[in-house]
């Protein structure tokens, strides 16, 4: 599908679907309730310590690479942001609707920034595409200023704003994950020096994920900047944890998750607009039984939305809105 299309990397797709699992999850406990769930705080509290940091991360794993190598900088940085912004734009309407029509909002107004909560991962994510090719020119290709700026910035900021501080910690790690490329494509780094980096990303994650934990408790490990410390090393671990495991593999079920974790993103927050409703509808149900319910609807639904896009022309425009109006121009 154009000259940007290359054979897929089977364990970055792995990944990707192993974290979409962990959103799915992790938001599904929260709609059950965790007090609700055997375990619930805890798998929920280890979820969210990194995996919105590795999930920046995976989004920039390429990032810098597709736009170095591209010849028309100006189309590729249009196709990425419109191809992000289409199918976030449409859904969001539909969520906005389901947040009204439900009476969980009294105006209008509190959907949308109901809405704008919920899909804050796409705006944020659209955010990062947009500037960093504006910093690249700015700092001439120069990746370390930048990684330096975003750092202090996120260490320093953070103290005072909590807001901030996590928008430039998702920054650093989304342009850091290019280095984490960088030393996994690299064939001189001998397979004992990732192997002792990879073990120290996981040390450092596990002893400031129990300080964190026994300092903060659960409630702020959703809240403070300090978690992005954990996803960092978290990330980092994981990121060299993969390649290692599915580097040699095969397309399997967590791979074929990772091509649709955009859509199951979108999906499965429209499916929590409506969660309020669904629950008042079975009240005597168990809460692990929502739990299934939800975390399959999540999943699955994306899944069979992908496989009848040739038969239904709209659904091809909101997830593939590019694809849709380069075919429409061309038979035109």
């Amino acid at each position: 599908r154009g000259p940007m299309m290359k054979q897929r990397i089977v364990w970055l797709d792995s990944l990707k679907g192993f974290l979409i699992l962990l959103v799915v999850v992790g938001h599904s406990i929260q709609e059950v309730g965790m007090h609700n769930f055997p375990g619930g705080e805890w798998i929920w509290y280890f979820i969210y310590s990194f995996h919105m940091m590795a999930f920046f991360a995976a989004s920039g794993f390429l990032f810098y690479h597709k736009w170095s190598m591209s010849e028309n900088k100006k189309q590729f940085l249009f196709r990425r942001e419109f191809t992000l912004f289409v199918p976030t734009a449409i859904l969001s309407f539909f969520s906005i609707l389901l947040f009204y029509v439900t009476h969980q909002c009294d105006s209008l107004w509190k959907a949308v920034l109901l809405t704008l909560n919920k899909f804050w991962f796409m705006g944020v994510l659209m955010l990062l595409e947009l500037f960093y090719p504006l910093l690249l020119i700015l700092f001439k290709n120069k990746r370390i200023y930048i990684e330096c700026i975003l750092l202090m910035g996120w260490l320093i900021s953070g103290i005072w704003s909590n807001t901030v501080g996590k928008f430039l910690g998702y920054f650093f790690i989304f342009i850091f994950s290019g280095r984490l490329k960088d030393i996994i494509d690299n064939p001189k780094i001998q397979g004992a020096q990732i192997f002792f980096t990879r073990n120290i990303c996981l040390v450092m994650f596990l002893v400031l994920l129990i300080l964190c934990y026994q300092i903060q408790g659960i409630d702020s490990i959703s809240n403070s900047y300090f978690k992005l410390l954990l996803g960092f090393f978290g990330s980092c671990w994981i990121f060299l944890l993969f390649p290692m495991c599915f580097g040699k593999r095969e397309s399997g079920i967590l791979s074929r998750l990772g091509h649709y974790t955009m859509k199951i993103y979108l999906v499965h927050q429209i499916l929590f607009a409506f969660s309020k409703t669904f629950f008042a509808g079975f009240p005597s149900m168990p809460a692990a039984a929502y739990f299934v319910i939800f975390s399959a609807m999540g999943i699955g639904i994306p899944i069979l939305l992908e496989k009848g896009m040739n038969k239904v022309p709209g659904l091809q425009f909101v997830f593939h809105p590019l694809h849709r109006v380069e075919k429409i121009l061309c038979e035109g």
